[in-house]
């Protein structure tokens, strides 16, 4: 192994004894996943599976939240280089700040924090993300990081168990040819280390896509996020149902709430010649009253509203009596309460599938089933969030990679490692103020 050292910096080649490493894959991908294949292999079975995903967590309201919760838990507050100095007498790691001047400048260079948002925004969404690595015109360094929307990217068939390339397109529902997407090669984000030197010697590509992606146990091409069974198993479906049904009876609610008996005298009593008309002349004026109590009883803004009917009470002669009106109200088996537990449980299953304690989002404030109980607590909140931040532990390796590959290929320190610091709020009487740093 070639090294060269000075200042802070050492710059090691790739390989064992001299030699670039061999490629890893040996092992055949998915033929299932494969199916309906061209020169890219469908996401779903009709190549539109992030936008079926999205089209339903768009109206989610705690889906959209949940997963935006994720990102936020997963993204912290700042990266940070550090080098490792030996563990303290409890056992925590002793570590020092580590200014890299070239990984400053890489990320100057493009919004870096930006991008760091939409790959993990992608990431919570998908467990997918792509990060866009860009080489300086000698393929010598990484020179800017950006990304790929994840919906966008599409992967060209595994060739011997390696995916090569990937195809970029926004129009993948316009089914587009080859011809019309742009078409990346693929950085293995396992196996980076025996592509150095291929990427260093080929001048035809300047731009690479490095998919981060949690491992699936069943599917070699794109992963599937575990929140998804929530939408898989039609618990979000509930979710989003709910309040258009809801919507729906409130529009509606006549047909609920009234049985209006008209007396057929009453006819004849408001038309003298009725029994000359036709039947379309008194269909027509039925329904006109029919309309006109409807609109009077229906709807959130005539809620309370009284009506007025008006009878005789004479009971002999020209003045006979006509018989009354009769508005009977029926009893409304859907309670304004109705279908909420259903959206309580829906709501909750939801949180579930993406791990986070349903009491963190206000869930628990209401009352009734699947709404925290005991657990509503303020100190078992703040030790499920403290959690949640330490199980975000492994995205944040995968996400990571971008900063280990651009360590490998631009010669960092190989000391040099990357982490995520947090601030987490704590109480008052902790004895050591309002926040505290964890990373």
């Amino acid at each position: 192994m070639v090294t060269k050292s000075g200042g802070s910096l050492l710059v090691t080649s790739t390989g064992t004894g001299g030699a670039p490493l061999k490629s890893q894959h040996t092992s055949s991908t998915s033929k299932k996943e494969e199916e309906g294949k061209t020169f890219f292999v469908p996401w779903g079975t009709n190549n539109d599976f992030p936008d079926v995903v999205l089209n339903m967590v768009e109206q989610s309201t705690v889906g959209r939240a949940g997963l935006h919760y994720t990102a936020k838990m997963i993204l912290g507050q700042e990266n940070y280089t550090y080098v490792r100095k030996g563990f303290d007498p409890q056992g925590r790691q002793i570590r020092e700040y580590v200014d890299i001047e070239d990984w400053e400048a890489i990320q100057e260079r493009t919004n870096y924090e930006l991008v760091r948002i939409g790959i993990t925004q992608d990431y919570a969404m998908f467990s997918m993300g792509f990060a866009e690595i860009l080489f300086d015109g000698m393929k010598n360094k990484v020179f800017s990081i950006s990304y790929q929307k994840a919906g966008k990217v599409r992967f060209a068939p595994a060739e011997k168990g390696r995916i090569k390339f990937a195809y970029i397109s926004a129009n993948w529902a316009d089914n587009p040819k080859e011809a019309d997407c742009e078409k990346l090669p693929v950085i293995d984000p396992m196996h980076f280390a025996s592509q150095i030197e291929e990427i260093r010697t080929d001048k035809k590509f300047f731009k690479y896509l490095l998919p981060l992606r949690w491992p699936d146990a069943r599917r070699d091409y794109y992963s599937l996020a575990f929140w998804d069974s929530s939408r898989n198993n039609g618990y979000m479906g509930i979710s989003n149902s709910i309040p258009k049904f809801k919507k729906a009876l409130f529009e509606n609610q006549m047909s609920l709430k009234y049985h209006i008996q008209v007396p057929l005298e009453y006819w004849e009593w408001k038309y003298p010649k009725w029994e000359q008309m036709t039947e379309d002349e008194k269909d027509t004026e039925i329904n006109n009253f029919y309309d006109e109590l409807e609109e009077s009883l229906t709807g959130a803004e005539n809620a309370q509203k009284a009506i007025m009917t008006f009878y005789r009470s004479q009971t002999q002669g020209a003045n006979k009596a006509m018989g009354e009106f009769k508005i009977t109200v029926i009893d409304d088996k859907m309670k304004n309460e109705a279908y909420l537990p259903d959206a309580a449980a829906a709501n909750a299953e939801i949180l579930f599938s993406m791990l986070i304690n349903p009491a963190e989002t206000g869930l628990g404030s209401s009352s009734g089933a699947y709404t925290g109980g005991d657990n509503n607590g303020g100190s078992n909140i703040r030790e499920s969030h403290i959690k949640t931040r330490s199980l975000m532990g492994a995205d944040r390796n995968i996400l990571n990679t971008v900063f280990k590959f651009t360590k490998l290929y631009n010669g960092f320190d190989p000391k040099v490692r990357i982490t995520t610091m947090d601030e987490v709020l704590t109480t008052l009487d902790t004895g050591a103020g309002t926040a505290k740093k964890l990373d």
